[in-house]
């Protein structure tokens, strides 16, 4: 141990180096040894410039659209009765109002995943114009299979009501989606 201390400095220099020329290869082949991401079938995961993965939230044979027009005050009614046998992702829904000549608090328009319109809504929009409201879900709003959509109308405005989203295996939409309204 004492022959080491004793060591000039040279000799030191010529030590690192040699240590250097074997550990820089193994090092090397660590940092290029990549892990690949691959789907069911084998295609692999694509990656930007940025080293971002690329990615969409589900194909274009996905993507569904429900529409209401004329949705205007007093009754309770349906976008879609049944998103299908698959869940449904809403993404978006857009308030197309086209008339409401007295805007107010009590004039507006509801989504529910309810056919009595009872529950508490998805999304609303309290209009101050006649203009198209968009209400944005990030990351989405889960319908369970055979689960619907309504809409109703309050006060004086009227309104089309579009969802946009996408079906998912059944597997990926929870039992409900929770509404949580804050007290106040």
């Amino acid at each position: 141990m004492s022959r080491l201390r004793t060591l000039p400095t040279g000799a030191w220099i010529a030590i690192g180096l040699v240590l250097a020329a074997i550990l820089a290869p193994v090092s090397a082949v660590a940092a290029t040894n990549l892990v690949t991401i691959a789907g069911p079938s084998g295609v692999r995961a694509a990656v930007t410039n940025a080293g971002q993965l690329k990615t969409a939230e589900a194909p274009p044979s996905a993507f569904q659209v429900f529409a209401r027009n004329g949705v205007v005050s007093g009754s309770c009614s349906a976008v879609t009765t049944s998103v299908g046998s698959r869940g449904y992702i809403a993404k978006q829904i857009v308030f197309n109002v086209y008339d409401d000549p007295s805007p107010g608090t009590s004039d507006y328009v509801a989504v529910y995943t309810d056919a009595s319109c009872a529950t508490q809504p998805i999304a609303i929009v309290n209009p101050a114009s006649v203009n198209a409201w968009t209400y944005p879900f990030d990351p989405g709003f889960g319908i369970q299979p055979g689960g619907g959509l309504y809409t109703q109308a309050f006060g004086d405005v009227k309104s089309d009501v579009t969802v946009y989203g996408y079906n998912v295996v059944p597997t990926d939409v929870p039992s409900t989606t929770p509404i949580v309204t804050p007290a106040p």
